[in-house]
This record gives structure tokens, sequence and C-alpha cells, in this order.
């Protein structure tokens, strides 16, 4: 019997870890995305594959688009205020050797992503440190250049044009690469002005455990 529970659990992690994008969106829980069932999805999913333009109304009676399917990534814009992307990554901390990697954005006054990690089973994996310590404490500093030139009021006034910070998150199509950046709240022109050329972004690469 215990051989049997052997021969099982790894012919489940083989067929997890050989899905596709298409089978993971179309096997996404309804409770991730309540407005879109598999029918939904699966219509979506066959129009990219008919290369047709991927749009349906949702239940919201707003509009959802997948603008990127591939073997291992998703973009989809769920809505006029909330985007998804997923990336199938290889992972060397399972039995499976790819984990699932979820962005969402909820764009209000400035875009915020949450990130998590999930099983192909859609157990969520928790990774201590999947990003570097300043972007888990959401430091502004990690986001605002500071030149020699300028001085520790000025740099203080920069911080302040970006509290609360919001953080936004791109996962790249083409690698296993994350992209990092400040979301800038309502500012006024001069403010923007001021600000933007002091902004950076971050591209992280993942190393099968973890962003860096």
């Amino acid at each position: 019997m215990r051989n049997l529970f052997v021969v099982v659990s790894l012919v489940f992690c083989i067929s997890v870890s050989a899905q596709s994008m298409r089978q993971v969106w179309i096997n996404l829980p309804d409770s991730v995305v309540p407005y879109l069932n598999e029918s939904n999805r699966t219509e979506l999913a066959d129009y990219v594959s008919m290369n047709m333009d991927a749009v349906i109304q949702n239940h919201l009676k707003d509009t959802t688009r997948i603008t990127a399917l591939t073997r291992d990534y998703i973009d989809v814009r769920l809505s006029a205020a909330s985007r998804l992307q997923m990336k199938l990554l290889p992972w060397s901390g399972g039995a499976a050797d790819s984990i699932l990697c979820v962005i969402q954005t909820y764009e209000g006054p400035a875009a915020e992503s949450c990130l998590a990690f999930y099983e192909h089973n859609w157990r969520q994996v928790q990774i201590e440190q999947s990003l570097p310590d300043e972007f888990q404490l959401a430091d502004a500093r990690s986001f605002i250049q500071r030149p020699d030139s300028l001085s520790d009021e000025e740099y203080d006034e920069l911080l302040s044009l970006v509290s609360p910070l919001y953080v936004k998150m791109d996962l790249s199509q083409t690698d296993n690469s994350l992209t990092v950046s400040v979301s800038l709240p309502p500012l006024s022109i001069d403010e923007q002005k001021r600000l933007e050329p002091y902004l950076l972004q971050r591209k992280l690469n993942w190393n099968g455990k973890r962003f860096n």
C-alpha cells in the first residue's frame, strides 16, 4: 500500500508539473476571480488559440481580456481596475519541478500589487524572503536614488511624495524576472516632474527558490 501511495504521488507531481499555462488558467479556482467561471476562462483561451481578440464581458458587466498567453505565462486584464499575471517558474523547493507565481494588481488612486506562490493544485506556498528585505519592508528609499548633490531636506521631501508607498510588480513574459517599481499616488504636475528623475525600478531574477 505504501509503494502504491508513492507511485500515485509521483504520478501526481509529474502531471501537475506538465501543465501548460492554458490548463492552469482554465483550472483557476472560481474564488480567485469570482466573476469569471470555467466556461468564460476556456472561451478566452480558445480565442487566443484561434488568434482572435481574447475579450469577453464578465459577470460584473466589465471587460476581461487576455493580453498574452504562452506555455508558461499569462497576462489578463480582469477589469478596468485589476490585472492578473501568472508565471510557471522552475522550483527547487518541492516535489514538483515548477511553482506558480501569481501577481494581482489593483488600480485605485495608485496601482498596488500582491505576490503569491502556489502549487499546481492551488495550495498556497509560503516562501520566506521571496523578495529581498528592502522590498518586504516596502522601503521608499529602494525606489528613489539620492545623488550627492541632494540635501537631506530635499531627499526627505521626495520620500514624502511617495508616502504612503504603493509598489507595482510585473512578471516578465520572456524570462524569469520580476520588475518592481513605485506606483505614484495622485500628484501635481510639478511634483511629478520633480520626482521622476530620481525614480528607480528594480529587476529581480528568480534563482529557483526566490527573487533576488
